[in-house]
């Protein structure tokens, strides 16, 4: 076991539960537990994991969580960081017109502000919904994940 990544994986919707499953396939990683609540959170400082991961999590992660992992927090969020960080990214890309895309960044004590691992942009159209736009930006987040 001592050679696998150990990751704690926190999410929730769709894109989560893809990026979980397929961290859970890959060979080199041991995704020790699923947390979906802010109560779970004690299970990183018990377990001590590698990296956190997270992906539809609802919830701050306290700064002393975000600390445990040697490698660090990473999230997947729905926007094209540092446009419309937090929640809805996808409505506000097309109420303001900002961009639309797809980030992995590191978690810090604020919100959606770390350090940006990888980003792709998504293209919009003038007839998209937020769902249209929604759910291809949940693809995006798994394809880049994958990346």
């Amino acid at each position: 076991m001592s050679n696998k990544i150990e990751i704690i994986f926190l999410g929730v919707n769709d894109a989560g539960m893809r990026v979980y499953e397929w961290l859970c396939e890959r060979s080199e990683v041991f995704v020790r537990a699923l947390l979906t609540t802010k109560e779970q959170l004690t299970v990183i400082e018990e377990v001590e994991p590698d990296l956190v991961v997270s992906c539809g999590y609802r919830h701050i992660v306290p700064e002393s969580i975000l600390e445990v992992p040697e490698m660090g927090c990473l999230n997947l969020h729905p926007a094209h960081l540092p446009y419309n960080r937090g929640a809805n990214p996808n409505v506000w890309s097309i109420i303001e017109g900002t961009p639309a895309g797809v980030t992995v960044h590191y978690m810090d004590s604020t919100l959606d502000t770390g350090d940006i691992v990888a980003r792709r942009e998504v293209d919009t159209d003038f007839s998209d919904t937020g769902k249209d736009l929604y759910q291809r930006l949940e693809d995006a987040q798994v394809e880049l994940f994958e990346e």
